[in-house]
């Protein structure tokens, strides 16, 4: 058995993403976790979900019952936390013929949503015990154990480095992107709309996929200060 992501578009145009298995059946644990997740862009939510079936596809390699090890209380062997985290590790786990690895950046996101999940499943799992406490210390050690694993590999990939438009990048920017302005790429009919997309990213900071997550109620005239 395997999990993949499926995406749902509504009526309305609204996208919401579901955990299936191989049998198109959505397993409970892992969309109830996902239907915690609020206020965040679909692709935030898609991004969270890719990494937590690349959890369970690992797990159903190694032939793990991932819930069931939490649900006891008995977690992850150290040898299975180390082939854990060098699959997190790991761009492509489908291909063979050559090994890249993802980012640092990339592979601490990932080890962050693996222990999200499990301490999820861990809450859910101890509302039902009568050792509620003793049972939520046992597993918090084997979790707190999975961060050191995933601490000492930190990625194999190039770390990722940010650099910002410089003064005189972000003045042509803005001045191609000027509704008037001959050197203008886009159409007449949607000039407006990416310069004031351009602007909002350059004076705001705004994310990608915030930006695309904004509705027109989302701007006020009026503050309380």
């Amino acid at each position: 058995m395997t999990f993949y992501c499926k995406i749902l578009v509504l009526p309305h145009g609204e996208r919401h993403v579901l955990i299936c298995n191989s049998d198109e059946l959505p397993p409970i644990y892992p969309n109830t976790y996902l239907a915690a997740v609020f206020n965040q862009a679909f692709r935030t939510k898609l991004i969270r979900a890719k990494r937590v079936v690349n959890l369970l596809n690992w797990s159903v390699d190694l032939n793990i019952d991932l819930i069931e090890r939490i649900k006891s209380g008995e977690g992850l062997l150290f040898g299975e936390m180390e082939s854990l985290a060098y699959r997190l590790c790991l761009k492509n786990t489908k291909s063979t013929d050559t090994v890249e690895y993802v980012n640092q950046s990339n592979f601490l996101g990932r080890g962050r949503e693996t222990v999200k999940f499990l301490t999820h499943l861990m809450r859910k799992f101890a509302e039902t015990r009568r050792d509620e406490q003793s049972y939520k210390d046992k597993v918090t050690q084997n979790l707190t154990e999975l961060q050191d694993v995933l601490a000492s590999n930190r990625g194999r990939g190039v770390k990722s480095v940010r650099e910002g438009l410089s003064h005189t990048e972000r003045l042509h920017l803005l001045s191609l992107v000027a509704e008037d302005s001959p050197s203008n790429p886009f159409q007449l009919s949607v000039r407006q709309r990416n310069a004031l997309i351009i602007r909002l990213l350059l004076q705001t900071g705004i994310r990608i996929s915030e930006l695309l997550a904004l509705r027109s109620d989302c701007c006020k005239k009026e503050f309380d200060i």
